[in-house]
C-alpha cells in the first residue's frame, strides 16, 4: 500500500500546477517530509485523491475548467453530492433542476468521496484566484 500512497502522491503533485514559488516551496518542503516519515494513507484519502485524478484525467476536469466555474459553483456541486449520500434528496420534485448531471445511484460513501474532490478542486480554483489577485514581486 506504501508505494501506491507514494505514486498517488507523486501524481498528485504533478497535477497542481502550482504557478506561484511560495507554493512550490511548501510543495516541495513537504514531500521532503512525507519522503521521510513513508505516510500510510487512510483509505477514505487515497480513494479522494483518486477520485480528483479520475475528474482531471478521464474527465477533463483541469484547473482551466475548474476556473471556468470558479469555487462557489464546484462547492454548490459538493453540497449537492453530500446531501445525496443522505439519501435524503434523491425525492427531491425539483432535483433535476438543481443538478445539471445526471444523478447516478451512488453508494453514500461513492458520493461524499466526490463531494470531497469537488472541495478540494473549488480550493485550488480559490487559491489560484487568491494568487492571481496577489502582486508578486
Amino acid at each position: 500500500m506504501r508505494c501506491r500512497d507514494s505514486e498517488l502522491l507523486d501524481h498528485w503533485l504533478q497535477l497542481a500546477n502550482v504557478c506561484d514559488d511560495r507554493n512550490t516551496d511548501l510543495m516541495l518542503a513537504t514531500r521532503a517530509m512525507l519522503d521521510g516519515t513513508a505516510p500510510t494513507w487512510s483509505k477514505a484519502a487515497s480513494d479522494l485523491l483518486a477520485e480528483r485524478r479520475r475528474q482531471i484525467e478521464l474527465k477533463g476536469y483541469n484547473s482551466e475548467h475548474d476556473d471556468h466555474y470558479g469555487c462557489g459553483e464546484l462547492t454548490a456541486y459538493a453540497v449537492v453530492h453530500a446531501l445525496l449520500a443522505t439519501g435524503t434528496m434523491r425525492d427531491w420534485p425539483h432535483l433535476d433542476a438543481i443538478c445539471t448531471w445526471k444523478v447516478k445511484d451512488d453508494e453514500p460513501r461513492r458520493m461524499l468521496i466526490k463531494a470531497a474532490a469537488l472541495i478540494l478542486a473549488a480550493l485550488e480554483s480559490m487559491d489560484r484566484q487568491l494568487a492571481r489577485e496577489v502582486p508578486h514581486g
